[in-house]
């Protein structure tokens, strides 16, 4: 092999080498920019849920806000202290009824004695009043604190 085959070689397996260098650092930028935008999917991903949850939990504490205003409402309503205190089951059985038809995210209103009877509710079905709740956790604390509770009933 002569100086020249020698020359076009070395010239050769240069610019193969280079070709690989390059070719390699190709990969590695073409993986570090994935990488990026992966890690970048992913932030804009938790900040949109995060803004998400961050709205979903001030939709759910204006809409319990609203519902205990409207509880006490109902329970600053003097027709209804009224009815309480005279025992007069049946009219504050309609007044419950009544302010639930009202408000649509009522379901249903009952009133509790301080043993956690049912004394009256707003429920067409007028079986439950009587029963005593006292058993159930939420009512527990209500009692013992004094203070309203709104729950959900579970079957």
């Amino acid at each position: 092999m002569n100086a020249r085959e020698k020359l076009n070689e070395h010239y050769f397996l240069g610019c193969l080498a280079v070709s690989v260098v390059i070719g390699l650092l190709t990969l590695a930028f073409t993986a570090a920019f994935a990488v990026w935008e992966y890690v970048d999917v992913e932030d804009r991903a938790d900040v949109q849920l995060a803004a998400e949850v961050r709205a979903a939990a001030t939709l759910i504490q204006a809409v319990l806000t609203q519902q205990l205003n409207a509880l006490s409402m109902v329970a600053a309503d003097e027709r209804l202290v009224a009815a309480l205190a005279e025992r007069r089951v049946a009219d504050l059985s309609d007044r419950l009824a009544s302010a639930a038809q009202a408000n649509p995210d009522i379901n249903r209103l009952a009133i509790l004695d301080r043993h956690g009877v049912i004394v009256a509710n707003s429920a067409a079905d007028k079986t439950a009043i009587g029963r005593n709740l006292s058993d159930l956790g939420y009512v527990r604390t209500a009692l013992a604190a004094g203070r309203r509770v709104s729950a959900i009933q579970r079957a």
